[in-house]
């Protein structure tokens, strides 16, 4: 169905309204749009706009897809040149969550760690301390981050210190915070052990990538305005440590819920 046109071309004077006319004129107006009270309408046909387009400084918002099939190129543009200009996800909604996966092959510490040709690091002696960079989302918050890694040799016997791992943020001042919040398996610095196989061999799992989930419960939420954040891996240590072969760590597998917004470098 078209737009409406005149019911008439011209309305002369003197010109006496037929039933007719007046009949169209209702129905006409009972289809119109109402752009001061509002309403519900359920067009049979697509209503296309054109010409100089629309302007909406209200709130606008959509019950169902919204496609843009542009005939050439197309952009939205915000163009008030404010800091907070993205396109929001309301709260709970399921794209506000995200896992991103960070291979571990760009921090190495040279007196720590060897980088191999498969883009993982591997420990030089026991008990290395090796600092883990990780992609942020400013806005959001890390619920946990997923240590992957694979012990380096086989063990007759399980170490007396297994590897531990933790989550900071570091101000600018140097002032350094864990993401966890001291409990019975988290050390007063945030520190987490993995837990104690049933044997050396069960340590070892025979080299295969091995998981530790760290759960973050404070200090969360991503400022990268004000905050540097690290994963941080202690190697096992201790007597039954590895002699010849240090511990790898592969990768990160961040997730963050609550993102605030649509970013196109998300």
């Amino acid at each position: 169905m078209a737009h409406f046109t005149r019911r008439r071309t011209s309305w002369p004077r003197g010109y006496a309204p037929t039933g007719d006319d007046l009949k169209d004129i209702d129905v006409r107006t009972t289809d119109a749009v109402n752009g001061d009270g509002g309403g519900t309408y359920t067009p049979s046909a697509p209503i296309e706009i054109e010409g100089a387009g629309v302007g909406v400084t209200g709130l606008w918002t959509f019950y169902d897809d919204v496609v843009v099939e542009p005939a050439g190129a197309a952009r939205f543009v915000f163009d008030k040149n404010t800091v907070d200009d993205a396109f929001v996800l309301r709260s709970g909604h399921n794209g506000r969550a995200r896992s991103y996966v960070e291979q571990c092959a760009k921090a190495f510490p040279a007196r720590t760690t060897d980088v191999t040709t498969s883009s993982y690091i591997r420990s030089r002696f026991p008990g290395a301390r090796i600092p883990l960079p990780f992609r942020t989302l400013n806005g959001a918050t890390l619920a946990t981050l997923n240590f992957r890694f694979s012990v380096g040799e086989s063990h007759a016997d399980v170490p007396a210190q297994l590897p531990r791992f933790r989550v900071i943020r570091v101000s600018d001042d140097g002032a350094i915070a864990s993401l966890r919040a001291m409990d019975a398996t988290t050390s007063v610095d945030g520190f987490q052990s993995f837990v104690t196989p049933a044997s050396g061999a069960a340590w070892y799992d025979s080299g295969n990538i091995q998981t530790y989930l760290y759960t973050c419960n404070q200090n969360n939420v991503i400022d990268v305005e004000a905050y540097s954040y690290l994963a941080e891996f202690v190697d096992e240590d201790g007597s039954d440590a590895w002699s010849t072969a240090g511990n790898a760590v592969t990768s990160l597998v961040a997730s963050y819920t609550g993102l605030p917004y649509v970013d196109s470098r998300d």
